[in-house]
């Protein structure tokens, strides 16, 4: 299960989230993110979920574009 939860490569996948998001409210993304977490941890795999908020509205900015293609030149 850790490897279906965390990807083929093991490097599991990240998650980001706006703070202001008007499409998907903070409490939801939090809620979101502390389940995707559990998930994470119960197949073992808990160091293999990113997670990051990002203040602002609903967005893929610079900074979180940095973050996700880190995450991905990572696992390549």
């Amino acid at each position: 299960m850790a490897r279906q939860l965390s990807g083929s490569s093991g490097a599991g996948r990240p998650t980001d989230w706006s703070a202001k998001d008007q499409l998907f409210p903070l409490a939801g993304a939090e809620a979101a993110h502390d389940r995707i977490a559990a998930h994470y941890a119960a197949a073992g795999a808990s160091t293999s979920h990113t997670g990051q908020f990002f203040d602002g509205p609903h967005k893929f900015d610079r900074a979180m574009q940095t973050a996700a293609f880190g995450w991905l030149s990572d696992v390549m």
